[in-house]
């Protein structure tokens, strides 16, 4: 078995990448880490579980360990990025290959920013990391969710500037991110830095110039981010051939109904695809909803995915990783 940790344990996306890894064959979580109060404290007697499966047997009697004290050799990252921005690279210089949902290196040149289906040879470029170990990190949900949408689009034509705007469940904010009072009834129209962190990394994984306009919303939804994208194209495109492209991949779920997709109705606890609906197209723009599980496919799902493709087992890019993971 190969043995996993899991830094920032304790939080929504460290409970979700447990969850998951538990129904991974070969993988197994073997330590955790979170903040400094847990030290010593087993998991299950210091940890608030919000997943519906149950907490493994395995990983209840983990006690919490300093990053110092890791000695697994793959590590699945969800700290806070002032935390993961100095202890992520220490892990590296020990032969520890990193996975990391943090923003901290997202944009540096010599870290992969990779979603298998769209660009899974960036990893090469890890060999310009000069530790041992290596980091690898994954989009920002939704940057996620919008990549899976554009890049299909970029085999009918090149996109000149999108449109984006978004509507954020709170678990994006953490477990303990916003109250009920901030949120309840309300619709909070900015999210720090979420909107320049959209923009430049949908340029990293893409490899493209086009411009965009971002506007993101946190809404009073639990789980699951709904996008709203304009698409302007330099060439004429049909709908048909939109749809088409969309069908034929099997992390997609395409809907025509008018009122969908929608989060209560649509989307799991461990739901893996993007949905996408509402398709308009006006002469060049190509407008639709985009939809998709920001704790599975936006974070956790998403590291465990850059692990699986960095080992080898690239069936994770099919639809076998879902039939077999989620």
């Amino acid at each position: 078995m190969n043995a996993i940790c899991i830094l920032g344990a304790s939080g929504l996306v460290g409970q979700k990448a447990i969850a998951l890894i538990d129904h991974l064959p070969n993988f197994e979580v073997t330590e955790v880490v979170a903040s400094e109060n847990r030290l010593g404290l087993t998991y299950e007697e210091s940890v608030d579980w919000q997943e519906p499966r149950l907490l493994p047997n395995s990983v209840a009697k983990l006690k919490f360990k300093e990053p110092c004290e890791v000695t697994s050799p793959f590590v699945i990252s969800s700290l806070p990025s002032s935390v993961a921005s100095k202890i992520e690279p220490l892990l590296a210089q020990k032969g520890k290959h990193v996975f990391t949902n943090s923003s901290c290196f997202r944009l540096d040149p010599n870290v992969p920013l990779v979603i298998p289906e769209i660009n899974q040879d960036q990893l090469k470029i890890v060999t310009r990391q000069p530790t041992p170990g290596k980091v690898v990190a994954n989009p920002n949900c939704s940057a996620t969710f919008i990549a899976l949408a554009l890049a299909p689009l970029l085999k009918l034509s090149s996109i000149s500037y999108v449109s984006v705007v978004t509507c954020q469940a709170i678990s994006g904010a953490g477990l303990n991110g916003l109250s009920a009072y901030q949120i309840l009834g309300n619709i909070i129209p900015y999210i720090q830095d979420e909107e320049e962190k959209i923009a430049l990394e949908l340029a990293k994984i893409l490899n493209i110039d086009t411009r965009f306009i971002v506007h993101t919303t946190r809404v009073p939804v639990i789980n699951g981010h709904t996008i709203m994208l304009h698409i302007h194209f330099d060439k004429k495109l049909h709908l048909e051939n939109v749809k088409e492209l969309y069908q034929n991949l099997s992390h997609v779920r395409l809907y025509e109904q008018k009122d969908r997709p929608q989060v209560f109705r649509d989307i799991g606890p461990y739901d893996d695809r993007v949905h996408i609906g509402r398709l308009k197209l006006v002469d060049r723009v190509l407008g639709m909803v985009v939809m998709g599980n920001n704790l599975t496919r936006g974070a956790a799902s998403a590291a465990i995915r850059n692990l699986l493709t960095f080992v080898g087992d690239r069936s994770c890019a099919s639809s076998q990783l879902s039939s077999r993971l989620f």
